[in-house]
């Protein structure tokens, strides 16, 4: 493994423990796919582990770099608001790791094609 770069997902959370099953396999699928980089699932909010526990883990891990994708379908609030404060927090407390978001996955046309493939099969 690469034990120098992360990728994080980042999930809002919820009360209901089955909630993040998928996001668990989401996170196995990716960790399959890229071995040699560590990939972490943590969540905004009601789940643990939180960003900032994920990234202590990461820094003393002795990752350098990492990039949280959000989880989301689109970029509301918490991802323009909650999650830049997260970050700033993060990268004051751990400066040792450079911490990048990309843009919500559901914003991503590749993403929404492959949803829309799904409901095409669900007809």
């Amino acid at each position: 493994m690469d034990h120098t770069r992360a990728i994080i997902l980042f999930a809002h959370g919820a009360r209901d423990a089955r909630w993040r099953e998928p996001f668990d396999r989401l996170q196995a699928m990716l960790q399959a796919a890229v071995p040699d980089t560590a990939v972490r699932l943590c969540f905004l909010e009601l789940m643990t582990p939180d960003l900032s526990t994920t990234v202590a883990e990461l820094a003393d891990a002795g990752i350098q770099s990492a990039v949280v994708i959000p989880v989301f379908f689109g970029q509301g609030g918490h991802l323009r608001r909650d999650l830049p404060a997260l970050l700033d927090t993060c990268r004051h407390q751990y400066p040792g790791i450079a911490l990048r978001a990309a843009t919500a996955v559901g914003e991503d046309d590749e993403v929404l094609r492959a949803i829309v493939a799904y409901c095409l099969n669900q007809i």
